[in-house]
C-alpha cells in the first residue's frame, strides 16, 4: 500500500492506495473514536443522506497482504481529485453549503465536525461529498445545548 501524501496530518488514521482502491488505516489512537462512530451508525446515516463518501469495512480476506491485523476501512474512489483553489465560485459555494448542512445534520445526531477544511470536500460530477470520516466526534449536545431557564 502507498500512503497518500496529504493524509500525514491526521494522527488517527492515514489514507493509502492499493491496486486502485482507497483505504484508511486507523491508528491505535483513533480506534476508540472510530468504534464510537461506527457503533452509533452516524457513518451509515451520513452516507445514506449524501453527506459522506461511501465507506465500508472490508472483509479481512479483501485487504492487501500484511494488513489483515489492522483496523481498516475502504472509501469509494473519487474519479477526479480537485482542490479548492481550482474550483469555480459555484463549486466553492456548494462546498461551503455542504459543510454547513452536514454540520446541522451532525448536530441533530449529537455529533459535530472538528475539521471543516475545504480539502475534506470533493466532487463526484457536480455533487459535493465529504471525504474525511474521522472528522466527527461524539458531543454531549443535550448537555451543551440545553435550554437556559
Amino acid at each position: 500500500m502507498n500512503i497518500i501524501d496529504g493524509s500525514f496530518r491526521d494522527p488517527q488514521g492515514h489514507v493509502y492506495t492499493s491496486e486502485g482502491r482507497i483505504f484508511r488505516v486507523i491508528s491505535k489512537s483513533g480506534e476508540s473514536k472510530f468504534n464510537i462512530l461506527n457503533n452509533s451508525l452516524i457513518l451509515e446515516k451520513s452516507i445514506n443522506s449524501g453527506y459522506l463518501v461511501k465507506t465500508w469495512i472490508p472483509r479481512k480476506d479483501q485487504l492487501p497482504s500484511g494488513y489483515q491485523d489492522k483496523l481498516i476501512y475502504e472509501h469509494q474512489k473519487i474519479p477526479y481529485i480537485s482542490y479548492p483553489y481550482e474550483w469555480s465560485f459555484s463549486q466553492l459555494k456548494e462546498a461551503a453549503l455542504h459543510h454547513l448542512n452536514y454540520q446541522i445534520f451532525l448536530l441533530a445526531n449529537n455529533f459535530h465536525l472538528n475539521d471543516s477544511s475545504s480539502f475534506n470536500i470533493q466532487f463526484i460530477g457536480a455533487q459535493s461529498v465529504f471525504i474525511d470520516s474521522l472528522s466527527r466526534f461524539l458531543v454531549w449536545a443535550k448537555t451543551i445545548f440545553r435550554a437556559v431557564p
